[in-house]
């Protein structure tokens, strides 16, 4: 696992448009097992339910990879979004993806192991949304520019 794993999403979704978020890590401190990953993030210039924000999440919901990831709004409802596995959301933690705490739906064992199947997505998860969300906004600009 390459550290750059950890800010590779948010590279990615920078790219797409700039980002006003302040955190860049989808684990915090460095240990990714402390933590579920997940990245809070907000597009600059963007209000919560923009088509932007539509997109994306259809594109991370067509991923397939070792396991389902999920963009849902953050919450309470804010500015804030947030992409973390699906089976997280599952869990109704909604902000809190302490180890200790998911521990009490999981048995450790089974805890590493989403961790480490999810470490293992995030390249080819940034990879899919660059490919994805690109194309889609270039159909879209296609598609405005013909009619």
């Amino acid at each position: 696992m390459s550290q750059d794993s950890n800010n590779l999403i948010f590279l990615t979704l920078d790219k797409i448009h700039r980002l006003s978020s302040p955190k860049v890590s989808m684990w915090p401190g460095g240990n990714k097992y402390s933590y579920i990953p997940f990245l809070p993030f907000r597009f600059e210039g963007e209000a919560p339910g923009n088509l932007i924000y539509e997109k994306l999440k259809e594109v991370i919901r067509t991923f397939e990879g070792n396991i389902k990831w999920i963009m849902l709004d953050n919450k309470p409802p804010g500015k804030n979004y947030i992409i973390k596995p699906e089976l997280a959301a599952s869990f109704k933690l909604d902000r809190i993806l302490r180890k200790e705490v998911v521990v009490d739906f999981l048995d450790e064992e089974a805890y590493y192991l989403l961790i480490d199947k999810a470490v293992e997505d995030i390249p080819a998860l940034a990879r899919h949304i660059e490919e994805k969300f690109t194309s889609t906004i270039t159909t879209t600009h296609t598609r405005e520019t013909l009619e």
